[in-house]
C-alpha cells in the first residue's frame, strides 16, 4: 500500500516538472520580438535575448540611383540611402498633387536640402555636394491639382536626358564647372568655363586690365581663356520653357560692340532674338573690359514656347572677347542702361 502511494507521488512530481518546462518554454518564445525596419526595401531585423541583426542602411539603397515615390495627396514618405560623398543631382515631380517638398537630412542631423516646387512632371531641381554618410530623403505632397501621375524625388549622378525641357536655364551659371547641359561647337569657348576666383589670383593673372568683377557665380563662359581666342565657336543651352510669370531672361555679360559677338534666343534652332552688347570699349577704358554688366531680354512674346540660348563668337579681333553667365529667368528685368548695341526680334 505504501509503495503504491510513493509511486503515485513520484509520478505526480514528474508531471509537474513536465508541465513547468512546457509552460516556461512557451513564455520564453513569446517574449522574442520582431521589428520591421523600412527603407528602400523592407528588411526584417529579429531581436531576442541572444541574437540581434542590425540594419545597415548602406545595404538598402545607394544615393547614386535612388527614388522615393508618393501615391497620395498630403502624405509624407521617407526613404534611406547611403552616399560615398561628392556631387549628386536632385530631380523632383509633384505629379497629381500640385506641389512637392523634399528634405534631405544626413546621419549627422544636418539638413542639406529643403525645397518646394510645382513641377508636375519629373524635372531637374539642383545639383548638390553631399558628404559620405547615410541620408533620410523625405517627400511631402500637396493637396492636388497637378498632373503626370505619382510624386517622386530622385537622386542620381547621370547627366540630363536630352529630351528634358526645363523650367529654368539648366546650368545657367556654369556652377558645375563644366559646360554640362550646353552644346559646344568649335573651340572658341575653350574646354570649359573659366574659374573667376582662380583667374583673378596673382598666380594666374588671367584677365585684361583689372581682375574680373560684377559676377555672382564662380564660373563663366568666355572666349578670353587667358588670351583672346581667334577661333570661332558657340555654346547652346538645354531647352527650357518660359512662364508668363518669369518672362525675363537676366544674365551678365562682357562684350564690345562687335557684329561677330552676340547672344541669341532660339526656337526650333531658329533665332527669335539676336542681341549685341557693348559693355566696354578698349580704346576708351581698357580696365573696364573685365567688369560684367547686367542685361535682360524680354521673352513675354514667346512665353510658353520651348527655347534655347546660343552665345556666338563667329570670329574675334584684337582685344575683343565675350564673357557670359548667371543666366536666369525672372519676373523683373535687371539691366544696366546703355549696354545694348543692337537687338533684332524675328518673332511675330
Amino acid at each position: 500500500m505504501q509503495k503504491g502511494i510513493v509511486a503515485f507521488i513520484i509520478l505526480f512530481i514528474i508531471m509537474l516538472i513536465l508541465a513547468y518546462t512546457a509552460t516556461h518554454s512557451y513564455f520564453q518564445q513569446s517574449i522574442s520580438t520582431t521589428t520591421i525596419a523600412h527603407g528602400a526595401s523592407t528588411t526584417i531585423a529579429i531581436q531576442n535575448s541572444t541574437t540581434t541583426i542590425a540594419m545597415n542602411y548602406s545595404q538598402i539603397g545607394n544615393c547614386s540611383d535612388f527614388s522615393v515615390y508618393s501615391y497620395n495627396a498630403l502624405s509624407a514618405v521617407t526613404g534611406k540611402c547611403a552616399w560615398k560623398g561628392g556631387f549628386i543631382g536632385l530631380w523632383v515631380a509633384a505629379g497629381n498633387f500640385g506641389t512637392e517638398r523634399v528634405s534631405i537630412i544626413g546621419a549627422n542631423n544636418v539638413t542639406y536640402v529643403k525645397q518646394i516646387s510645382d513641377y508636375n512632371c519629373e524635372a531637374f531641381y539642383e545639383n548638390i555636394t553631399l558628404p559620405a554618410q547615410d541620408y533620410d530623403v523625405t517627400l511631402l505632397t500637396g493637396s492636388g491639382g497637378g498632373s503626370c501621375g505619382n510624386a517622386v524625388a530622385t537622386l542620381n549622378t547621370t547627366t540630363a536626358p536630352p529630351t528634358t525641357i526645363w523650367k529654368f536655364v539648366y546650368n545657367g551659371d556654369f556652377g558645375t564647372g563644366t559646360y554640362g547641359g550646353w552644346k559646344v561647337n568649335g573651340t572658341g569657348f575653350g574646354p570649359g568655363p573659366l574659374n573667376i576666383t582662380a583667374a583673378s589670383t596673382a598666380n594666374e593673372l588671367c584677365y585684361i586690365g583689372q581682375p574680373w568683377s560684377g559676377y555672382n557665380g564662380t564660373f563663366f563662359a568666355t572666349t578670353y581663356n587667358c588670351g583672346v581666342s581667334t577661333s570661332p565657336g558657340s555654346i547652346t543651352s538645354s531647352p527650357f520653357i518660359v512662364s508668363p510669370k518669369k518672362a525675363f531672361l537676366n544674365f551678365r555679360i562682357i562684350s564690345p560692340e562687335d557684329s561677330f559677338l552676340y547672344v541669341e534666343v532660339l526656337e526650333n534652332n531658329t533665332p527669335e532674338i539676336i542681341s549685341h552688347y557693348n559693355t566696354y570699349n578698349t580704346s576708351i577704358d581698357f580696365n573696364a573690359s573685365s567688369a560684367f554688366r547686367n542685361v535682360s531680354m524680354d521673352l513675354s512674346h514667346i512665353s510658353g514656347k520651348v527655347l534655347r540660348i546660343r552665345v556666338v563668337a563667329s570670329t574675334s579681333t584684337s582685344q575683343h572677347f565675350i564673357a557670359v553667365g548667371d543666366f536666369a529667368l525672372s519676373a523683373k528685368p535687371v539691366e544696366q542702361p546703355g549696354v545694348i548695341a543692337n537687338i533684332t526680334y524675328n518673332y511675330t
